[in-house]
């Protein structure tokens, strides 16, 4: 990347696509996919589709009787809006310029890098979005909700089961000698059945486990893992690894394990997981739900203006870059986003709080 690129748009969205490939995956889009919308909110049907009823009896040239749709509830959520800019002063200008007189190719390349505002602001756009897929997936206390945090005295918070109807059937929290760190005598297996067979009585077939290599630690230290393990191996096992206790795990559950462990900052620049540890999500392997993204004001009213410079990624993120003739110059880098997850699948989710204590 030159340095005249990193102040155009669409070379930079171009090079953000390129390089996403290098990153590690954001598993939450597996789940729920981007989509595109119009307006500040959305609705979607709650997929409900429980135990179905048996067909009723009848009498020959009867009416028959009328039954009652079940099955989808309609919802609606107002998007959250995420927008944030650097700029460029004029110093830091001189010291690019600086540097591109320059024949040191490292010195040239740390300072691209450090100088690659929408680059940062992309990837910052992108960790919202799997903030608030995560938020869903790992429950707060089993409540599946998003906070946001508080914008000028306006708190912005998601609430998706305001009546606490799908934590009393979908969350379980382990605790005392059930609780997971209790290796002699939790029962990991037993509890992941359980919630399983909760899931299939509502119709949903689960396939996957979502949890942190924190919480898998459990597992390796496991007693009735270890167990398992003997009537596998046919021996007493002293040592386990990963690969072999996720065997264990499928061969037990019929689940296989997802690990995921990226990490973060938070607006107070705090390190913390996406997925919290301690937690297991039990869910299928189809998407759960969609990750809206709307209408941003830059792509709605600044397309189109010669005056700033505007380009909106296939997902919905708009990057604009604009020069402030000043004085003082300045370039300024904008990149915003209307999103939210809608949640239609979330019947077929179960979560675990496998270390309630």
């Amino acid at each position: 990347m030159r340095f005249e690129d990193i102040y155009k748009s669409n070379y930079v969205a171009g090079y953000i696509t390129e390089e996403a490939s290098n990153k590690e995956p954001f598993i939450g889009e597996a789940f729920f996919p981007n989509d595109r919308t119009f307006g500040l909110s959305i609705d979607w049907l709650r997929q409900t589709l429980g135990v179905n009823m048996m067909l009723n009896v009848s009498n020959l040239d009867a009416q028959p009787k009328i039954r009652t749709r079940e099955g989808f509830k309609t919802e609606n959520t107002e998007m959250a809006f995420f927008r944030e800019s650097m700029h460029v002063r004029e110093r830091d200008m001189l010291m690019l310029a600086t540097a591109e007189s320059q024949n040191n190719p490292y010195v040239r390349q740390a300072m691209a890098h450090a100088f690659d505002d929408v680059s940062k602001l992309v990837d910052a756009a992108d960790i919202a979005i799997e903030s608030m897929r995560m938020q869903l997936l790992a429950t707060d206390a089993g409540t599946p909700k998003i906070s946001l945090g508080t914008v000028d005295n306006t708190i912005y918070t998601y609430n998706y089961d305001p009546d606490g109807s799908w934590k009393t059937a979908h969350y379980t929290s382990l605790t005392g000698t059930s609780a997971w760190d209790k290796s002699d005598t939790a029962t990991p297996l037993d509890d992941i059945n359980n919630a399983k067979k909760s899931l299939r009585k509502l119709g949903f077939t689960p396939a996957y486990a979502l949890m942190t290599s924190n919480t898998f630690n459990y597992l390796l230290k496991s007693s009735q893992i270890k167990a398992a393990l003997v009537n596998v191996m046919g021996t007493a096992v002293t040592y386990v690894n990963e690969t072999i206790v996720k065997d264990v795990f499928r061969q037990n559950t019929g689940l296989s394990i997802i690990l995921y462990d990226k990490v973060y900052k938070d607006y107070s620049g705090a390190e913390k997981q996406f997925f919290k540890d301690d937690v297991v999500t039990i869910l299928g392997a189809d998407r759960v739900g969609t990750t809206w993204f709307g209408v941003t004001p830059e792509e709605r009213t600044l397309i189109g203006n010669s005056a700033v410079d505007v380009t909106v990624l296939d997902r919905g993120v708009a990057i604009a870059v604009k020069t402030i003739a000043g004085p003082p110059v300045k370039i300024l880098t904008t990149v915003s986003q209307m999103a939210i997850p809608s949640y239609e699948g979330m019947d077929g989710v179960y979560v675990l709080n496998v270390n309630g204590d």
